[in-house]
């Protein structure tokens, strides 16, 4: 089915965003109810219960010896080694200099012939092997071909079709299977579908709908990802679609400033700034845009070092010394992490945080 002619109804994503309709800023753990799998199930019905059927067969067969089955996902995730350890909280162009230097075996699978394409700057290769791997709806090769849509990546700039490869990958998300790259693709594609609602895209059908992007965004940030996190916080700060709540806003935005998403440390820098008369604010802006910047990944936004540098030229030299000592002090604190898939604890709906 083309992206630009999928209707409303195909636009169901999962049930994680058709819940109980209650008020959006409440913790995130009402969303889901008592399990995001007890939800999903609720929403597909029949067709949950289908696919359980159908792996019980594939289990079965693969038993008797009837046919061969892929790899699992844990299987797959060792074959992939370094290749597919991205771990999908943040994206990293390709280079030729972290291509790994051999020769692929004829074993190879198409996935990893993909991502060795992929790091090689080989796009159009790349995008052909992903596309071939998606035709048996795997859900890591739609998180490859949903980003390289995105940034325009040896085929056309595309959100429409971005979305659609997201939006596949997210519907097999269930939030039961042990951590790991095939996890972190599914739980990356939920936030970008989640994104995609926020924003819409122009020419399709796709509609800003902000309460299904908050209530996605809710869901994902139970597992951490930060771009769930920062969706959160600039929607209760800005109040898209749903009531301004700013104080609890911050405390979500620094959420995932901890763990250096860029969009979320340039948006403390907007928010303080907005408030630059006193000087104190001054320094803290240019602090989160110093670590803002300095989070910032290649070519993926790149207008965040514009704006630092744009700010830093307005600001006298003692306040960009301050600064700079603080942004380092803060990075000390907390050090970019090792992204790890985690279910959080939540009390109150988000931890306190101290700046």
């Amino acid at each position: 089915m083309s992206p630009k002619t999928l209707d409303n109804k195909d636009l169901q994503i999962c049930s994680v965003i058709e819940g109980p309709q209650r008020a959006p800023w409440r913790s995130f753990h009402h969303a889901m109810g008592t399990a995001a799998h007890g939800q999903i199930n609720r929403s597909f019905g029949g067709v949950a219960v289908l696919r359980k059927a159908l792996r019980c067969v594939c289990a079965l067969s693969f038993a008797a010896g009837i046919f061969t089955i892929s790899p699992t996902a844990g299987q797959a995730d060792e074959q992939l080694g370094d290749l597919g350890q991205s771990m999908f909280f943040s994206f990293r162009q390709a280079t030729k200099k972290i291509a790994p230097d051999f020769d692929i075996r004829v074993w190879t699978s198409n996935l990893e012939k993909a991502l060795i394409s992929y790091r090689k700057g080989e796009f159009v290769k790349a995008h052909k092997l992903f596309k071939a791997v998606a035709d048996d709806n795997d859900p890591m090769a739609h998180w490859w071909l949903g980003r390289m849509y995105q940034l325009g990546q040896g085929v056309p700039k595309n959100d429409g079709a971005a979305f659609y490869h997201f939006r596949q990958a997210a519907l097999e998300f269930d939030g039961l299977e042990s951590p790991g790259p095939l996890m972190g693709a599914k739980l990356d594609s939920l936030v970008q579908v989640g994104r995609y609602y926020l924003t819409g895209v122009p020419n399709t059908t796709i509609k800003r709908q902000p309460r299904r992007a908050f209530r996605i965004f809710q869901t994902a940030a139970q597992f951490s990802h930060p771009g769930a996190q920062y969706g959160i916080g600039v929607m209760l700060y800005d109040g898209q679609g749903i009531e301004k709540r700013q104080r609890r806003a911050m405390k979500w935005l620094k959420l995932s400033a901890q763990k250096h998403f860029p969009l979320a440390l340039a948006k403390l820098g907007e928010i303080y700034w907005d408030k630059r008369a006193n000087t104190a604010n001054m320094v803290r802006a240019l602090m989160w845009y110093s670590l803002a910047q300095n989070a910032v990944i290649s070519q993926m936004h790149s207008q965040i070092v514009d704006r630092y540098n744009q700010l830093a030229s307005q600001a006298p030299g003692k306040v960009l010394r301050e600064a700079h000592q603080m942004a380092l002090r803060w990075s000390r604190r907390y050090p970019p992490p090792q992204h790890r898939i985690e279910k959080q604890p939540v009390s109150n709906g988000v931890r306190e945080v101290s700046e």
